[in-house]
């Protein structure tokens, strides 16, 4: 068989997946069964298009609460694992992202895995605290929907000092707004920060003053907020004190009406 070129190959098989895997393509990372099973052929092709193969199949892996237990088994000799390291994105949903899987086993096999996305989205209110995982090469990390308080929550996010780029989406509200100690700072890596939360203005007190320089800044009011001229006021002090580090900025509001767009233009004016 006539040796073809590793980028050839790439290109190949990237024409069997519909969209670009990349770090924070979300969704489009994910392969459907018909895709998976066709690049996983390729792999079989040779010797040589197994890494291409790999790389696509492996990109994201996402976590049930039903493969949880396979997953972890299988680290039981995780020399022979030979697709870990083409593994890139974790993603843990609903039943085991809150359950305690994730304080007790998932900690003792992160240590095999060099990921650079992780993502924890929880649904519904029985989960105590975040993990402490240890993956120093995540450069994105994604939470959504998880009941906990926000010293919690920080020093989960502090732990990863790598960090590129994060998204926190919290539609309850926080069991505790305490800040923690003020030595805890988000990663000066950090670039872009998309949040939304009942709690906005606490949250961003957390960051104003870090070195982080935000460029690309989303921020989202849901609806269970309680909107008062503090929080919006809150909000435009930590908009002006990014300055010139920051080159988009996108602000929606769930529950938006006419007094809001007043308010918003209002202190987004005098900032």
């Amino acid at each position: 068989m006539p040796r073809v070129p590793a980028e050839l190959v790439d290109l190949i098989i990237s024409f069997l997946h519909p969209h670009p895997l990349r770090c924070g393509n979300g969704i489009g990372n994910f392969l459907d069964k018909a895709v998976a099973r066709n690049v996983g052929l390729c792999g079989l092709v040779c010797r040589a298009w197994a890494p291409s193969s790999r790389r696509v199949l492996f990109y994201r892996v996402h976590v049930r609460q039903y493969t949880a237990h396979a997953f972890a088994k299988l680290f039981r000799k995780p020399q022979h694992l030979t697709f870990l390291p083409f593994i890139r994105e974790l993603e843990f949903r609903n039943g085991i992202a809150e359950n305690s899987w994730m304080n007790t086993v998932l900690p003792k096999i992160t240590k095999h895995l060099h990921p650079s996305t992780l993502v924890l989205s929880a649904g519904s209110a029985h989960f105590d605290t975040l993990p402490r995982l240890h993956l120093r090469t995540i450069t994105r990390l994604e939470i959504v929907n998880f009941p906990l308080d926000s010293t919690d929550a920080i020093e989960f996010i502090a732990s990863f000092p790598a960090l590129e780029g994060l998204k926190v989406w919290l539609e309850n509200e926080w069991r505790s707004t305490e800040l923690p100690q003020a030595t805890l700072r988000p990663a000066e890596s950090l670039r872009c920060l998309d949040l939304k939360s009942t709690e906005m203005g606490s949250f961003l007190g957390w960051f104003q003053g870090c070195r982080a320089a935000i460029s690309t800044l989303r921020l989202c009011h849901p609806s269970s907020m309680r909107t008062t001229p503090e929080s919006f006021r809150s909000t435009a002090e930590y908009i002006e004190s990014l300055g010139p580090s920051l080159t988009s900025l996108t602000i929606k509001v769930d529950f938006e009406g006419p007094q809001i767009q007043i308010s918003w233009r209002q202190y987004l004016t005098a900032s």
